[in-house]
Formats: structure tokens, C-alpha cells, sequence
């Protein structure tokens, strides 16, 4: 048996997808569904994913987490933060991005304890709609925080020599199809693609 952990906030959560549950869950279902038909080994994926939560969260959580379900080299942690670090509110950075980047290596080097296969997935793009606007909730984000936030995780990703997934890149092209309305949040069809994009790379493990 192999163990998924997924590590994130509202986005790994599944926040804004009321059919589907997130792309966590929908690939809890997949694992289940390859499992049961005798296709593949048994995959417990886990969705730790906290609403509102930052790099700062992370680390305080990491270890203990890790050490209470992986027991496997082979098993996998996915990073999926930056998303509320890079938000501002009453003109501060929740997380500034120096901070930032601290923390996610750190985070790293405390997974890498316990695993080699560990995968940093970037942050999304923002809706053009919201971009350097006042949210209802009093946040601002800006597609140039975006950008130099995720530059840090592909940077900690070369110098850790662990995988860096461009999904802002993958989402750009089709962003206002595969958000919600908030313009952060995927949608149904957003979870949907990252589940998509996501379930090669646990083939490894299914198989």
C-alpha cells in the first residue's frame, strides 16, 4: 500500500466544488475505483488541505502530519501554497514572499526526511476580474505577486532537486473557464483538470 498527502488550503480542501469535492477527493474515487477492479495497488490518498492556511501554517504542522500516516519511501507529499501568503490586507502581505519562500524550503527539508517524492505545485492565476481589486473579504491579490511567488517554489524546487508543477501555466490559457467567480478558487471543471493532470503522476504509485 502507498499514501498520498496532499498539503494545501481552500484549493486542496475542494472549497468551491460542491459536486466533485476538490481534486483530492476526486482522486480519492479514481484510486478506489483502480484498486477495487484489481487494476492497481492500494493508494490511501489523503486531502490535508485547511481553508485560509499559509506557508506559515505548514510548518508549524508538517512533521507531525508526516509521521502519523507515511511510512514508505516511495509514498508522496504535494505542496500547494501561496495562494493566501501573496494576498495583501490593509496594505500588508499575509506572508511576505521572502518569509515565504523560508518557510516552503523548510517545509521541504522536513518532507525530505521521510520521502524523496515530493512535488510543489505552483499557484494559479488569478481572474482578470480581481486582479489588484478589494475582495469582499478585504484582500488584494495582483498577478505580478503571482508570478514572483511561484518563481520562488520553481527556484526551491531546482535547488531541492524535487518536481515543480506549472499549473498556473496550464490554467492560463483557459482561466475564466476553469475558475470561480471569486477569481482564486478553481471550479467544477478546474478541479476536474487538476485531478487530470495529477493522476499520471500517481501512476507510479497505482502501479
Amino acid at each position: 500500500m502507498s499514501t498520498v498527502l496532499f498539503f494545501g488550503d481552500s484549493i486542496t480542501y475542494g472549497e468551491y466544488d460542491g459536486v466533485f469535492g476538490g481534486f483530492a477527493d476526486i482522486l480519492k474515487r479514481f484510486s478506489l475505483a483502480e484498486f477495487t477492479s484489481e487494476k492497481a495497488k492500494e493508494v490511501t490518498i489523503y486531502n490535508l488541505g485547511i481553508p485560509g492556511e499559509t506557508s506559515e501554517g505548514i510548518l508549524k504542522r508538517i512533521e507531525p502530519e508526516i509521521q502519523a500516516r507515511i511510512s514508505d519511501r516511495q509514498d508522496a507529499v504535494f505542496l500547494f501554497y501561496g495562494a493566501n501568503d501573496l494576498a495583501q490586507k490593509e496594505g500588508r502581505y499575509l506572508v511576505p514572499v521572502k518569509d515565504f519562500a523560508l518557510h516552503i524550503s523548510a517545509v521541504v527539508d522536513i518532507a525530505l526526511k521521510f520521502t524523496k517524492n515530493i512535488y510543489i505545485i505552483s499557484i494559479l492565476p488569478l481572474g482578470d476580474h480581481i486582479d489588484g481589486k478589494i475582495t469582499p473579504n478585504g484582500k488584494i491579490r495582483r498577478r505580478s505577486d503571482v508570478s514572483d511567488y511561484n518563481s520562488h517554489l520553481k527556484r526551491i524546487s531546482t535547488l531541492k532537486n524535487i518536481r515543480y508543477l506549472d499549473l498556473h501555466d496550464l490554467f492560463s490559457g483557459s482561466k475564466e473557464k476553469l475558475l470561480s467567480s471569486d477569481g482564486v478558487h478553481p471550479n467544477g471543471k478546474g478541479y476536474r483538470f487538476i485531478a487530470d493532470y495529477l493522476r499520471p503522476l500517481l501512476h507510479e504509485l497505482w502501479y
